[in-house]
C-alpha cells in the first residue's frame, strides 16, 4: 500500500514554521537549510522543491508576515470616536507583536543586516510608510499639535516598546507603556 502523501501547503507551512523558530532562535545566519530541513523532518531534497533555498522561505516568512501586519493595522470606521481609532491601533500595534513574537525576534536581529535589508527594504519601508501615514492622521484627527512631529516621537516609543517587549515578554509593563501613551496623546 503506498503512503500517503502529506498536502503540499501543509508542508510548505511547516518549513516556514520551523524555519521561523530556528532563525528567531539561532539567527537567520546560524541556521542552515539542513536545519531546517531535519527539524521539518523532510530530506534536504524535498524541501527545495518547497523553496529554492533560505533566502526564499525568509521572504515568504516576511511577506506573509508583513501582509497580516499591514491588514490588523488598518484603520476602521468602527469606532467613530478618534480617540477610540487611536486607543484600538496602539492595542493592535502591541497585540500584532505579542502574535508574531518569533517573527519580531527574528526582524529585530536581521533588520540592520545589509544583506537581509536588500531582500525586504522596499517591503519594510512600505510597512515604515503606512503606519507613520496612520499615525500622523489618527494625531491630527485628534488635535494634536505638530501632528507629524508627534508622529515621529510616537513611532520611535512603539517601536522602541515592542522591542522591549519582544526582548522581556514576561516582565515588560505594557500595560503601562500603553496607559502612558493615551495619557499622553488623548487627554
Amino acid at each position: 500500500m503506498p503512503k500517503e502523501q502529506p498536502n503540499k501547503p501543509d508542508k510548505r507551512e511547516k518549513i516556514i514554521k520551523v524555519s521561523l523558530q530556528l532563525f528567531a532562535k539561532h539567527g537567520y545566519d546560524a541556521t542552515t537549510i539542513r536545519m531546517i530541513a531535519q527539524e521539518s523532518g523532510i530530506s534536504l531534497g524535498l524541501l527545495y522543491t518547497y523553496f529554492d533555498g533560505k533566502n526564499a522561505v525568509l521572504k515568504e516568512i516576511f511577506d506573509t508576515t508583513l501582509v497580516d501586519i499591514k491588514k490588523s493595522l488598518t484603520i476602521t470606521e468602527e469606532f467613530s470616536k478618534p480617540e477610540r481609532r487611536f486607543e484600538h491601533f496602539v492595542e493592535q500595534m502591541f497585540q500584532v507583536v505579542h502574535k508574531n513574537l518569533m517573527f519580531y525576534r527574528l526582524l529585530y536581529s536581521v533588520r540592520m543586516q545589509p544583506s537581509v535589508q536588500k531582500l525586504f527594504l522596499k517591503e519594510l519601508n512600505a510597512l515604515h510608510a503606512f503606519i507613520m501615514a496612520s499615525l500622523e492622521a489618527l494625531l491630527k484627527e485628534l488635535g494634536v499639535p505638530n501632528h507629524k512631529q508627534e508622529a515621529i516621537l510616537l513611532y520611535a516609543c512603539l517601536d522602541g516598546g515592542s522591542n522591549q517587549y519582544v526582548l522581556h515578554s514576561r516582565s515588560y509593563p505594557i500595560e503601562e507603556v500603553k496607559k502612558s501613551i493615551f495619557q499622553r496623546f488623548t487627554s
